[in-house]
Order: C-alpha cells, then structure tokens, then sequence
C-alpha cells in the first residue's frame, strides 16, 4: 500500500542537495534495478484499473500462503490459508507536493487505487489461479509510528482494509533490514518523502481484507 508521506518537492536546479536526494542520486540506478528484477523473481502481475500505459499508481500482485495467522472481522485464518499480496508499483510512486496540494493528491490517489482494486477483483473473480484466495493485502511502510495513525494508514482504511501490527521475519534484525530496503526504494522512487525525516522513525504495518469484504466492495456489485 501507499508509502510516499507527505513532504517538498525536489530542490529547484542549482539548489544544494540535501542528504536524501543525494542518495537518490548515488543510488537510484541501482535500486530500481533491483526493484525490477525483484518483480520478475517474485513473480509479480501487474495491474491497472486505468489502461494500457497509465502512469497513475497501480498494484501488483502474487499468490502466496499467509505467513502467519490473521482475525479480519471475526474470521480467522490460519497460516497457510492462500492468499493476494498486494505490492505498489514503486515506478509510478507520485512524488508528494506542497502542503496546500496534500489533500487534493490524496483524493486522486483514493480514486486510482479503488480502480486499481476493481481490476483485482475482476482478476479475483475471472482467474482460476486466484479461486482459493481468501485474503488480499500486505505490508506498507509509514513515518509517525506503527500504531495506525500516520498519514500513511488513512487511504488502507478509507478503501475498507483493517490494519494490523507487522511482525518481521527475524525481530529486530529482519526489521532493521526491512527499513533499509524501503529507506533506499523511497530515496530512489520519491525522495522528496525523506525530506526532514529520521531513519528510526520508519515503521511498518500490514493492511488485509478477506476476500468476501473486497469482492463486495470493488467487485461487479461493489
């Protein structure tokens, strides 16, 4: 779901580079390559509730087991149970704006995903492969605390998604790796979010919906 917090834009030309976008600028290159061959050894299916060439935000995604038991609403669902891992395409990230521009970019954002959800529920609905699926959702990182409240948690809960603490692989360790993968896609794809922000004070939590919940949302009679 939506990383990009709130933030400037990039300096004007001829402006002092600040700290993250002079990483962008180091390591940019690489991490988008990274990002890329990534999506093929993952196996990640693009989707786009927009059309051929759309260079709004899209959704990707994959089949996989649950890695840990979840209770959506009542239901609960034991490791294993199949499921749709829902990845943004980082290439058509927005770089944010100004404050002024904060709320009509979070509008535009809310219309592409619930079209980008439509195609998914199209594909959850047609695709044989996704037949068994009970869940769809994922991982996303945030600035202001994993409790929900950041910015970042608004748009997965206006479009119906329940947000859950994160537990990664390996405690601490696995965690401190997670932030620095997501440290250098935000400094590759948007690094305009880092601007006056620390390292420590990204965090992480998981957003799902069961299938039944998003089919009756996006879906043909959603």
């Amino acid at each position: 779901m939506p990383r990009a917090p709130t933030g400037p834009r990039r300096p004007e030309p001829g402006a002092p580079l600040t700290p993250a976008h002079a990483l962008a600028r180091a390591a940019g290159p690489a991490v988008r390559g990274l990002d890329a061959l990534l999506v093929r050894a993952y196996g990640l299916r693009s989707v786009d509730g927009e059309g051929p060439g759309c260079r709004g935000q899209g959704l990707r995604i994959r089949r996989r087991a649950l890695r840990h038991t979840l209770v959506l609403h009542g239901t609960t669902l034991p490791a294993g149970t199949p499921s749709v891992e829902l990845h943004l395409c980082n290439e058509r990230a927005p770089e944010p704006g100004t404050r002024e521009r904060a709320a009509r970019r979070a509008t535009r954002l809310l219309v592409r995903y619930r079209r980008s959800c439509r195609a998914v529920a199209r594909l959850l609905r047609d695709d044989p492969a996704f037949a068994d699926a009970r869940a769809l959702g994922g991982v996303t990182a945030l600035f202001g605390g994993a409790g929900g409240h950041g910015g970042a948690a608004r748009l997965p809960r206006h479009l119906g998604f329940e947000v859950l603490p994160h537990r990664p692989r390996g405690g601490g360790l696995g965690l401190f790796f997670e932030r620095c993968y997501a440290w250098c896609l935000l400094a590759a794809f948007t690094p305009g979010s880092l601007q006056g922000r620390r390292f420590g004070d990204l965090a992480f939590i998981e957003v799902w919906m069961t299938r039944e919940d998003f089919l009756a949302r996006f879906g043909p009679a959603g």
